[in-house]
């Protein structure tokens, strides 16, 4: 009797479909893929609260990893975290840069890590001198990655009013095109309620609120895609102009070797400058790639 119950159950089951296999979500594998892309764009973005008065010279590169100081060198102004700590004489600010710099990695790094991670943003005319006497005493274990701006992705096929929303021709006028890219976003996602107060804006977009740390974030607007589904929603549209708000001035990126600067002290091979060298002789004269057996490479100018 307890067999025949067993295979009563059984049948009962399998007639109410109790044993079968869950459907597979037909929106997962799109919405998988879109959140890579938008992740990609994300790390390649500018930090908010980025200088929006400078652009770093053209080249290309990696990724800045998260978090790092950010450093900000130009003929007249250092700025580390969104805080001035001199302009005129470099080699006076060198100690308060030291110190700042110091401080920062006590409050924002792990008490293991064996590095200081700092985004060098330096217009392309700066003096590479002047960058070596600015950070000569700063702590040993500090790493330069000096920040390009990389070539802007061609997007073919985006609908024509994204297109417009992003036309680059109000310079000096970042609320006109602010207003501009919004109206896009509200057009986009007319089919995705959850999405409307989520778009993410890259630097020049992104209104300083503080010191640049860190990327910009998607999750929230993935999960209100993910609360749309992928039917209907126009998840195109949505990620055109998202896309396009993450990277407005083309991908901010790491040149690939870190860089310390002053006469090496270590192994570690060297590049040198002329003393009029600038910071766009310095992105010619790096290598493409981290030397073997190491990922930096010290800046020497004399």
């Amino acid at each position: 009797m307890v067999g025949v119950a067993v295979i009563g159950i059984a049948a009962i089951a399998a007639a109410s479909g109790c044993d079968a296999r869950p459907t597979e979500d037909p929106c997962a594998a799109p919405l998988a893929a879109l959140r890579q892309r938008l992740e990609d764009a994300a790390a390649r973005a500018e930090p908010p609260g980025a200088p929006d008065w400078v652009d770093p010279p053209a080249g290309d590169g990696v990724p800045m990893e998260a978090p790092a100081a950010l450093l900000v060198i130009t003929r007249d102004d250092i700025e580390l975290a969104g805080r001035g700590v001199g302009g005129g004489d470099a080699d006076e600010a060198a100690e308060v840069l030291a110190e700042d710099l110091a401080r920062w990695g006590r409050a924002h790094l792990d008490a293991d890590a064996d590095r200081l991670p700092v985004g060098l943003w330096a217009s392309p005319d700066t003096p590479v001198e002047r960058i070596q006497r600015a950070v000569r005493a700063s702590p040993p274990e500090a790493r330069f990655g000096l920040l390009v701006r990389g070539a802007p992705a061609a997007r073919d096929g985006d609908p024509d009013y994204v297109t417009e929303a992003f036309r680059d021709d109000t310079q000096g006028r970042p609320r006109v095109r602010r207003q501009r890219i919004e109206r896009a976003w509200r057009r986009a996602t007319s089919r995705c309620e959850p999405a409307r107060n989520h778009l993410v804006t890259g630097g020049g977009l992104e209104a300083a609120s503080g010191p640049a740390l860190g990327r910009p974030s998607v999750a929230r607007l993935l999960e209100a895609l993910a609360e749309c589904g992928c039917e209907g929603t126009g998840l195109a549209a949505i990620e055109a102009v998202q896309a396009r708000a993450l990277l407005p001035r083309g991908p901010l990126l790491r040149a690939r070797p870190w860089l310390r600067f002053g006469p090496p002290t270590d192994a570690a091979p060297e590049v040198r400058l002329t003393p009029d060298a600038d910071v766009a002789a310095l992105v010619e004269a790096l290598p493409d790639s981290p030397p073997e057996g190491t990922d930096t490479v010290w800046v020497r100018v004399d």
